[in-house]
């Protein structure tokens, strides 16, 4: 079957999601059914089927498993016709749930788990944080910038939030405070449909898009981005060992045969242009990776593979 999901659209319900933290990985189906693995032994530690029969979004940390989804509505229980949002924490390591909750009266679009083991959910309303053993609220922001958030990441102290109109906003995880404005795009993130972020060793919070890269401090403050102003389509940046690799998806026709795309070698802390080269690719490129030394590039046909020297200085 088929479940409309918020964020990813159309989906099946056999659709596997997989959440990690440090000590597990969780394999869970839409249905709710779900495996919990030891990433050292591999041996399965906690399989079950779940409360939440549709499940949108999965998310793990510090052995905290959660999930947001949906039931259908129990009309003759009382609940209005359609379908009811639920949001569910479990311990897998101790195997046993902390809670279900059916009360949130918002459709769930994300679940995050931070560092303290809270629950943080994206709902149409707004953000909110639940202490998942006791269920209490620890704070709600149902500002007009974070409803029908589209995405959010969780760095040290802080969830970083993609709002409806594609700004990004932070909120302080301690006490629910939203920050007073937005940082600062360079055209980067409004203009991409492939987002993603991480945290830094300072604690700066690094965007990778497929209109480039930029990095922001802890405070919110622009640290720096990669030199294109956003104005080329890439793979989105790829990190290596201080580096990050980012390469053209337009590319310039050849004179012989196929076409010519620009691959750049990026500063980490600053994206700041270190080396670039052109690659002469007979099919349109489709993955990146960097990885020891080397910037390995997958085509429809075929993988490539580019040496790079300690520095991201020379392509060869």
């Amino acid at each position: 079957g088929m479940v409309e999901t918020p964020l990813d659209g159309p989906c099946r319900l056999s659709d596997l999601m997989i959440a990690f933290d440090d000590r597990s990985v969780a394999i869970v189906e839409r249905t709710g059914r779900t495996a919990v693995f030891d990433l050292v032994s591999g041996e399965a530690v906690w399989t079950r089927m779940l409360d939440v029969p549709v499940v949108y979004e999965a998310a793990m940390n510090g052995g905290i498993l959660a999930l947001a989804g949906e039931r259908p509505a129990d009309v003759q229980a009382g609940d209005r016709p359609g379908v009811v949002p639920v949001l569910a924490a479990y311990d897998v390591r101790a195997k046993e749930t902390l809670q279900v909750n059916d009360e949130l009266a918002s459709l769930l679009r994300w679940v995050r788990v931070d560092g303290s083991g809270d629950v943080i959910v994206g709902l149409d309303r707004g953000v909110i944080s639940i202490e998942p053993r006791s269920g209490a609220t620890q704070w709600l922001v149902d500002d007009p910038a974070v409803r029908l958030s589209g995405d959010a990441w969780l760095m040290h102290g802080r969830a970083v939030v993609l709002g409806p109109d594609r700004q990004i906003w932070q909120i302080d995880t301690e006490s629910g405070s939203l920050r007073d404005a937005p940082l600062q795009d360079l055209a980067r993130i409004a203009a991409s449909e492939r987002i993603e972020a991480r945290e830094g060793p300072e604690g700066e919070a690094v965007f990778t898009t497929d209109h480039g890269l930029i990095v922001f401090s802890e405070d919110g403050s622009l640290i720096g981005g990669d030199a294109t102003s956003g104005m080329t389509e890439v793979l989105p940046p790829v990190p290596g060992d201080g580096l990050f690799a980012m390469l053209q998806v337009e590319g310039r026709v050849h004179p012989d045969d196929g076409e010519i795309y620009r691959l750049w070698m990026l500063d980490a802390p600053r994206g700041e242009i270190r080396a670039q080269a052109d690659l002469h690719l007979l099919e349109e490129p489709d993955s990146l990776v960097l990885l020891d030394g080397v910037v390995i590039v997958g085509t429809g046909g075929a993988t490539l593979v580019y040496p790079v020297d300690a520095e991201g200085e020379a392509i060869r």
